[in-house]
């Protein structure tokens, strides 16, 4: 790829960004507010767009320009006919096509994008949706370098064992917040008398409070326990809580305790350069598992007792934190034993 054009990368990145979370709070608010889709559709539609997302992490391959094409089909037709076949169409080409923009680009761009994705979740022009769409993929074929780019096929599957551990605290984390997130559109809904257009406001809320304090706070095990025991006790609250005062508190207490995970990425024993794609592979095997329990949570139970199941699940990741912070240690020791 020639010399990038820095600020275009970040251009493209932030407009896929917003389009991306977007689609995924959008669908669960038009559930929960409007009824214009069932919640089978809702869970199906979610499911497979994780299982896109993270079907991206086990492989690279195809020209980028491909990847553009199969998103931008997706995105028109996702917004006409909700089947779940495209939604894992969106989320394959989606992450593929971000993935590589993102290397040119940078993370601050990524979360000022995710917050207006949020923000605008409620609206609902498909007029305002097809028109960002068609420039949207239109820029992204306009630059000649990024569709130029062809992924070398390469498999990736978790290979370094002693981050084993690790990988499975982030799998459990991920799975413990996508258990109950989409339940959060619901609970306001029902439970109190927010307006839906506000509702893209307060979902992140939530998602403020995970980029509260990365900047300052040094990754410590304890630290990272000490948060999901947070998120688990808001979890309980949000689950009691019938007012939009007490939900949005214990909601946006649940995005601080969850918010420790960043501090993850600091506890792998191995940090070979594949370490971060395993790592990505966990996040993503995590999502599938997350939204799996939310569905069979939701359809055979009730959407309510998600947040309870994802309580259990923040105690999971807790005690699988206090494994592999075991496990981390005796690992140091064994190998300073080596060396003397």
């Amino acid at each position: 790829m020639g010399k990038v054009n820095k600020l275009y990368m970040d251009v493209i990145y932030f407009l896929l960004t917003v389009l991306f979370f977007y689609t995924q709070l959008h669908i669960a608010i038009e559930f929960a507010w409007q009824k214009s889709i069932s919640l089978s559709t809702l869970i199906l539609a979610l499911l497979f767009l994780k299982i896109g997302e993270a079907f991206h992490e086990f492989f690279d391959a195809g020209s980028i320009r491909m990847w553009i094409l199969m998103a931008a089909f997706a995105s028109i037709v996702i917004i006409f006919n909700p089947h779940y076949l495209f939604f894992f169409i969106f989320g394959l080409s989606m992450m593929k096509v971000r993935s590589t923009v993102a290397k040119y680009s940078s993370k601050k761009v990524k979360i000022v994008a995710r917050t207006l994705g949020f923000l605008v979740a409620p609206l609902s022009s498909k007029t305002i949706y097809l028109s960002y769409v068609i420039i949207l993929f239109v820029a992204c074929l306009l630059y000649r370098d990024l569709g130029q780019i062809k992924l070398k096929l390469k498999l990736y599957v978790p290979k370094i064992k002693v981050n084993f551990p690790v990988y499975w605290t982030m799998g459990l984390h991920h799975a413990h917040y996508f258990a109950y997130a989409y339940t959060i559109p619901y609970l306001f809904s029902i439970r109190t008398d927010i307006p839906y257009w506000l509702m893209g406001l307060i979902f992140y809320i939530g998602w403020a409070a995970y980029n509260a304090y990365e900047w300052f706070l040094k990754p410590k095990w304890r630290y990272f326990m000490f948060g999901h025991i947070i998120a688990l006790i808001a979890l309980v609250g949000l689950y009691y809580s019938n007012n939009d005062i007490g939900i949005s508190f214990w909601w946006f207490m649940t995005g601080l305790g969850g918010g420790t995970v960043y501090m993850l990425h600091s506890f792998l024993i191995d940090q070979e350069k594949s370490s971060s794609r395993e790592m990505l592979i966990a996040e993503g095997i995590g999502h599938v598992s997350g939204i799996l329990a939310w569905g069979l949570t939701s359809l055979f139970l009730s959407l309510e007792y998600t947040l309870i199941v994802g309580a259990i699940l923040a105690f999971a990741t807790t005690a699988m934190a206090i494994y592999s912070k075991n496990k981390s240690l005796n690992k140091v020791h064994v190998m300073e034993q080596k060396t003397l």
